[in-house]
């Protein structure tokens, strides 16, 4: 593997930043995943509740 000026700054960096196992990483992606998926059901539950008040507004 090549290395580039900086290159062990940055491997230092990214392991004191991120100090993750790869099961560390999975579990942070799955927490990054609910969260995501949640505040997607929740802005469409909003925007359904929107269209319902609307609809009942004009009907």
């Amino acid at each position: 593997m090549k290395t580039y000026p900086g290159h062990q700054d940055f491997e230092d960096y990214t392991r004191q930043e991120y100090p993750l196992s790869p099961l560390g990483y999975g579990l942070v992606g799955a927490l990054a995943g609910v969260v995501i998926i949640s505040l997607i059901g929740a802005v469409s539950y909003g925007i359904g509740s929107a269209v319902d008040a609307v609809a009942s507004f004009l009907t």
